[in-house]
């Protein structure tokens, strides 16, 4: 059956194309995962990966129906595994309905895909709606400034009640001398103050949003990111042996 990931943060700068990536490549080594480009951030995941210059299709050529879904799947090396993806439009005028493609997905046959990843939105920054209840697991990428509280709010109301069940975020960009200073808030603090859970944290001394190309990534920034992977992986595994 195929299992939908959607990586989602309330802002942009979050770390959430580098997660998408990422789990793509842990939970590739063995499981058939397809990953897809729908957001309009300036790095997309082409961009890291460097295969900007092979795209023929992209996600908004097949919402538009300018190509079928095959034609849209291009396969991209991720660390040692080869990877289906599909990735996001260069011109980011293209306009199409992104609200529809977890419908899309949907009917594609069970056999076809273990998991399919969506790397999708910025919550807070854009007025994208997708039905949250037929997707397996959401990741929401989080900040802890103060003002963030709000763009949490903002987009739990967004993801709903009953979605909020299949939610699990992440704390990015934390840093632990800014928390000492007043200037950021612990996890905790977050939890408590949006009832919310939160299962793991990107510090901020790891300066991610600095790198180019995903190759270039040195262990210590990849580091937390391919634990989170991991993890991940684990629930999905669970979930997968409770069922």
């Amino acid at each position: 059956m195929n299992q939908l990931v959607l990586m989602m943060s309330c802002d942009k700068n979050q770390g959430k194309t580098l997660m998408a990536i990422t789990l793509a490549n842990v939970l590739s080594r063995e499981s058939k995962v397809l990953l897809i480009d729908v957001t309009t951030s300036k790095k997309t995941i082409a961009s890291y990966l460097g295969v900007e210059e092979q795209i023929v299709y992209d996600v908004g050529d097949m919402m538009l129906g300018t190509c079928q879904m095959d034609s849209a799947i291009m396969e991209v090396r991720i660390g040692e595994v080869v990877v289906d993806f599909i990735p996001a439009p260069r011109m980011r005028t293209k306009i199409y309905n992104r609200a529809e493609l977890i419908e899309k997905l949907s009917i594609l046959p069970a056999q076809k895909y273990d998991f399919i990843i969506i790397d999708g939105i910025e919550l807070c920054s854009t007025d994208y709606y997708y039905d949250y209840t037929s997707i397996n697991y959401l990741i929401m990428m989080i900040e802890s400034k103060i003002e963030d509280l709000k763009k949490i709010n903002i987009a739990t109301q967004k993801i709903g009640k009953e979605a909020l069940e299949n939610t699990y975020f992440v704390l990015s960009r934390y840093h632990k001398t800014l928390y000492q200073k007043g200037q950021l808030l612990s996890g905790k603090e977050i939890e408590e103050m949006m009832n919310i859970s939160i299962i793991g944290q990107i510090d901020e001394e790891k300066r991610f949003e600095s790198i180019d190309r995903y190759t270039e990534l040195p262990k210590e920034i990849l580091e937390p990111f391919l634990n989170m992977a991991n993890q991940f992986s684990e629930i999905f595994q669970n979930h997968k042996i409770s069922q």
